[in-house]
């Protein structure tokens, strides 16, 4: 990614400091990373599943909506990044308009999703956490079709 330039969204952010000198910086559109001589995204919150911090190891774990991509890990120095946290879970939440989720006959679980990305544009996501057989591949545009009829899309 390129240098960022000090935007109004980056002067809103909220940063996080990791164990290895890196910062995480929360702003409205974006999970990023950087360090004295570069910024690079984590991730637009609409390609962010969850985040999960472990008290414990100081581990922040970073799920992607695309369950092929590793999650991001990193140890973060603060023994509680509370309002990092917080501005982590909104961006998800914010980016989430509407979302479903089923279990196929062979126990597969679908989740269809409404999400808002970077610039505002919606679009919809579907996941499978599993094989999906021709049955399952029909209930899984229907939960899709479900979920975009929600919040008023063409199916």
């Amino acid at each position: 990614m390129r240098r960022h330039e000090v935007t109004s969204d980056l002067q809103r952010a909220v940063a996080e400091e990791t164990e290895d000198g890196k910062w995480l910086v929360a702003t409205k559109a974006e999970l990023l990373v950087a360090n004295a001589t570069e910024m690079r995204r984590v991730g637009h919150w609409c390609e962010l599943q969850s985040a999960t911090w472990e008290a414990k190891t100081r581990e922040l774990t970073v799920s992607y909506l695309d369950p092929q991509v590793e999650p991001y890990r990193v140890t973060t120095r603060s023994e509680d990044p509370h309002k990092f946290m917080g501005a982590v879970k909104e961006g998800v939440h914010h980016a989430v308009v509407a979302y479903r989720q089923a279990e196929c006959e062979n126990g597969t679980v679908v989740a269809a999703s409404v999400r808002r990305g970077p610039e505002g544009e919606i679009f919809s996501a579907v996941v499978a956490y599993g094989p999906l057989d021709e049955q399952g591949q029909e209930a899984a545009a229907a939960l899709e079709a479900q979920v975009r009829e929600d919040v008023g899309l063409a199916p």
